[in-house]
């Protein structure tokens, strides 16, 4: 997609891309609020000005009646056999099975079992969050389930591999904002609000677009507010400091300047054993001047 901004700011284009986008698809979300209007019991009837004098919820039945909490197990099957690619498969397995039960899942699934037969479908987020952290790791997976009301795709496309750019809506908190995104207190403040929610939460938009190479990009806003702009969103990144050119975690500069760069490899200072015994040692040979070192 080619951002031609025309003088204007990127914040003014991605919004005037989003109010566009929108517009073209205004039937599409009033049937939507239709349907779920349904599921709540509206008294409206379909061709009649009059509303229903009595209300008996069966879309409401029909729709809860068919919840279910089950979640499937995981399922991992190598594509060539043997016994290390078994051993490897089991081991994801194991890894899935610990993820789907640290994550609130049975939380997502209970929202996905409704949005489906409300709306026809619904929409999965999955992000790598920097801001989770522990005692020995930094950034976790982080999945949403989202109903199809905050998902603005590209007009006239309708498969989302084939869209040069989409939009996502949803409410935080403005503290999310300030630990998420990295940004003061004072910028979180100059956010969107929703009309009914108080000034604690702002409504975010996010723009995942294909650039000149291909690559998915991402831009965040929140009213007038810019939040993030990331180049090609799914290489691995490190803040580095501009000053001395280190990793924010080994910078020891007094006033560091720390900009986000993709990292293209990454140095080790000692043999990493795998999951299977392997080794990933920390020096390995290269060829220098025609000959073979460590």
């Amino acid at each position: 997609m080619k951002i031609d901004l025309n003088g204007n700011t990127k914040l003014s284009f991605f919004k005037d891309l989003y109010d566009d986008a929108r517009a073209n698809s205004d039937v599409l979300y009033e049937k939507l609020k239709q349907h779920l209007e349904q599921y709540k019991g509206s008294p409206k009837i379909d061709g009649s000005e009059v509303d229903a004098s009595q209300v008996r919820n069966v879309t409401y039945e029909l729709v809860e009646s068919q919840v279910t909490s089950y979640l499937p197990n995981p399922s991992v099957s190598p594509k060539m056999w043997s016994e290390q690619n078994e051993r490897n498969a089991k081991s994801i397995e194991t890894l899935l099975q610990n993820k789907r039960n640290e994550l609130p899942f049975e939380k997502l699934n209970d929202m996905d079992e409704r949005f489906n037969p409300i709306y026809g479908g619904s929409v999965w987020l999955i992000e790598w969050d920097n801001s989770i952290t522990t005692h020995n790791t930094v950034g976790d997976v982080r999945i949403s389930c989202l109903s199809p009301q905050r998902f603005t795709g590209q007009p006239s496309i309708y498969d989302i591999k084939d869209m040069e750019y989409c939009f996502i809506q949803f409410e935080t908190t403005k503290e999310e904002i300030v630990r998420k995104y990295g940004v003061t207190f004072d910028v979180a403040d100059e956010a969107e609000n929703d009309d009914n929610a108080d000034d604690k939460t702002a409504t975010l938009y996010i723009c995942y677009y294909k650039n000149d190479q291909d690559k998915v990009c991402q831009y965040i806003w929140s009213g007038d507010t810019e939040l993030s702009d990331i180049e090609d969103y799914f290489a691995r990144k490190r803040y580095i400091c501009t000053k001395c050119g280190k990793r924010k975690e080994l910078c020891t500069c007094e006033k560091p300047d720390y900009e986000l760069q993709d990292e293209d490899y990454e140095e080790i200072v000692r043999d990493i054993q795998r999951s299977d015994g392997t080794i990933i040692p920390a020096e390995c040979e290269v060829i220098k001047d025609g000959q073979v070192v460590m």
